[in-house]
Order: C-alpha cells, then sequence, then structure tokens
C-alpha cells in the first residue's frame, strides 16, 4: 500500500501570459480539484427490470482554491481578479510534493470567479476562486 502523502508543498501556477510558462499563485491555502466526473445516460427500455446505464464522455469539472488575497501583488494576485474582466483559457498546473518526486496535473481552464472576502477584524484578507475545466486532465 502507497504512503501517506503531506498536502504541504503542493503548488498551482498558471500561465497567465506565455504558454507553458507558469507563474506559482502565493499565499494558497487550499486547494481542491480537479474533480473530472464520467456522465451517465439512462438506458431502460419498456422490458426491463432494472434500470441501466451507459457511460458518457468525462466532465474535467472545476479547479478551486483560496489564497490569502493581496491585492498589491501585481505581479500574481491582481492578475488572477484581471482575468474575471477578460475571460480567456488559461493552462493551470497543480504540483504535488510526493516525497521529493514531484507528481504534475495540467488542465485548461477558465477563470469563473474571483472573490476577495474581508471576513472579520481579526482576519485575514481572502479570495476564492474558481477555474471551469476543459479537455483532458493530463498527470505527469
Amino acid at each position: 500500500m502507497a504512503a501517506t502523502q503531506p498536502a504541504a508543498g503542493t503548488t498551482l501556477a498558471c500561465d497567465f501570459t506565455t504558454p507553458t510558462t507558469y507563474v506559482v499563485i502565493g499565499l494558497i491555502t487550499s486547494i481542491s480539484g480537479p474533480e473530472a466526473e464520467v456522465g451517465s445516460v439512462e438506458t431502460t427500455v419498456l422490458a426491463s427490470t432494472r434500470k441501466t446505464y451507459r457511460y458518457t464522455i468525462v466532465d474535467p469539472g472545476e479547479l478551486s482554491f483560496e489564497i490569502d488575497f493581496d491585492p498589491t501583488d501585481s505581479a500574481v494576485h491582481a492578475k488572477l481578479a484581471a482575468l474575471q474582466d477578460v475571460p480567456a483559457m488559461h493552462s493551470w498546473q497543480i504540483s504535488y510534493p510526493c516525497s521529493g518526486t514531484p507528481k504534475k496535473a495540467t488542465v485548461d481552464g477558465f477563470l469563473t470567479k474571483f472573490a476577495p472576502d474581508a471576513g472579520g477584524v481579526q482576519e485575514n484578507l481572502t479570495a476564492a476562486v474558481t477555474v471551469k475545466l476543459t479537455g483532458p486532465i493530463v498527470w505527469s
């Protein structure tokens, strides 16, 4: 059985302007996804005694992440915020540390949500970000 892998050291990067030149997004506190899902279609007929199904194509789902938002970070955080105003396809890459040999998941997608949150007086300024994924998730 494989060893449990810690999440610490996981990074997320985006090719904001230059394809395949990834910029690591700093101050990430959590990453969820990609959450690919295989669809299904019911194939039950009148003579069936139980429901039957067939699979359909894969929906790569979404990638969501939370950051401690720094609006003065013009190199990365301000670029994330700007992606909401000018929708465009970008490549996103998650790098998992995996005991010194990183494993990567790379997929294309476009930002669908950038939601800053000032929280309470003792809270950090944060932002929730969601990316709609498209096409295959490439693992390397």
